[in-house]
């Protein structure tokens, strides 16, 4: 009886992914079916549904395992439940991690380096590989017919009888237009000069000239003493000296941007339509947002650490709980919390889903999770108090920076207003 067609599930931690792209287009570059939830899944789709499906769709489950996907709760989920489906599992180890103890005893395969793994790989579904098409190197480029230096020639000289005269200089336009010197006048016969007393001359010369100087100092007085006349007659209050202002300080709460803070029922629709409103990133529904220019300030009050962001004047709690609850466990979570009076507050509540995606980063930051490092890493995704259904609730997962509703247990992360 020939083996049935290899139906792939690859389960794999989100900072593998680059592997597991590179796996999923070699084995389909070699004939056999995929699943890779990056790529099966649309905006629309509920995330449990879609994989709950692809496991009951495939027959064999590849399991790219790490350091990370020993630390994902999603990975667990599914290599757990195609184990109680009777699914045929093969462990790719990247990083020489442990298997799980239901997985130790199994046979698996090493993919360091990835080549020699994934032809192991092959071998094990039964799937011939193809070879990938070899690079043509570039055609070289054609080489010059000129030397490899420049070499100046020389110019070869023509015999003396082919040499033509050279031409005659011409002048320039200053030279044109140069006059001519003059030709000298002729000497005219010098006389002697007509003597005189030049006492009178003198004396005659001397009244005029100062009397000038006088009048000009006469008539510059004249205008000087208008003018201060003028000044004193007409004199105006000098303006107060002005003392430069200091610029008023934007109040915090101009800038502040403020959310829906009560629960509703949301469809797919509204919840796009509110993505594209606040500019939210998702990574599935709107991968265009910018998200919000946090201004997050952290705090310890009572022992209490939360974390006050003042661009949405909202205080978060810096970690949350520390198991997954149900939707109804996570409002007995929050209740507690103000009965404990958490950094000294009592009204502490789940957030909306608007509240919730103001959380998400439109960049990965040193991290898998798509929020900001002075969050707690362990709280992935967190319920909000939004409902799709009367059996659904919406939440935010931080793993893919994207939201969904979901029917089963998650993390709590308290926020106040």
């Amino acid at each position: 009886m020939p083996e049935p067609t290899p139906k792939i599930f690859i389960s794999y931690a989100w900072k593998n992914q680059t592997i597991a792209k590179r796996l999923q287009s070699d084995l389909q570059r070699d004939g056999v079916e995929v699943f890779v939830d990056y790529e099966k899944i649309s905006g629309g789709d509920s995330l449990p549904e879609r994989i709950s499906a692809a496991l009951e769709w495939c027959n064999t489950l590849v399991l790219l395992w790490s350091a990370d996907s020993a630390q994902s709760y999603y990975v667990s989920q599914e290599w757990t439940s195609a184990f109680h489906l009777q699914k045929r599992i093969i462990a790719c180890v990247l990083d020489g991690a442990p298997l799980p103890a239901l997985l130790a005893g199994r046979l698996y395969l090493n993919f360091t380096p990835y080549e020699t793994g994934y032809a192991q790989l092959c071998r094990s579904l039964g799937v011939t590989p193809k070879m990938s098409a070899e690079k043509t190197p570039p055609p070289e480029a054609p080489k010059s017919k000129l030397p490899p230096q420049h070499v100046e020639m020389p110019v070869p000289q023509l015999p003396d009888e082919k040499r033509e005269s050279p031409l005659p200089k011409r002048k320039s336009v200053a030279d044109a237009f140069r006059r001519k010197p003059k030709s000298p006048e002729p000497t005219s016969v010098l006389k002697p000069p007509e003597v005189f007393d030049d006492t009178n001359a003198t004396e005659m010369a001397m009244p005029s000239r100062w009397s000038r100087r006088k009048i000009v100092s006469v008539i510059i007085g004249i205008i000087a003493i208008s003018f201060l006349i003028g000044k004193i007659i007409c004199k105006e209050p000098a303006p107060p000296i002005s003392t430069p202002t200091k610029p008023e300080k934007t109040s915090p709460s101009q800038t502040v941007q403020h959310f829906r803070d009560k629960p509703a029922t949301l469809s797919v629709e509204e919840v796009n339509t509110m993505l594209t409103k606040y500019g939210f990133y998702d990574a599935l529904k709107n991968k265009n947002g910018k998200g919000i220019s946090h201004r997050y300030k952290p705090e310890t009050i009572a022992g209490g650490k939360i974390v006050h962001d003042e661009a949405t004047g909202l205080t978060w709690q810096q970690s949350g709980s520390l198991n997954y609850t149900s939707f109804a466990d996570a409002e007995k979570y929050v209740r507690d919390l103000n009965a404990k009076k958490l950094a000294g507050y009592d009204n502490w509540r789940l957030p909306t889903l608007e509240e919730a995606m103001s959380l998400i980063e439109p960049k990965e930051p040193d991290s898998d999770l798509y929020i900001d490092l002075l969050f707690d890493r362990k709280q992935s995704w967190i319920w909000t108090a939004d409902r799709y259904s009367a059996g659904r609730a919406w939440y935010v997962y931080f793993g893919n920076g994207s939201c969904d509703h979901f029917v089963v247990d998650g993390y709590v992360r308290a926020v106040r207003s």
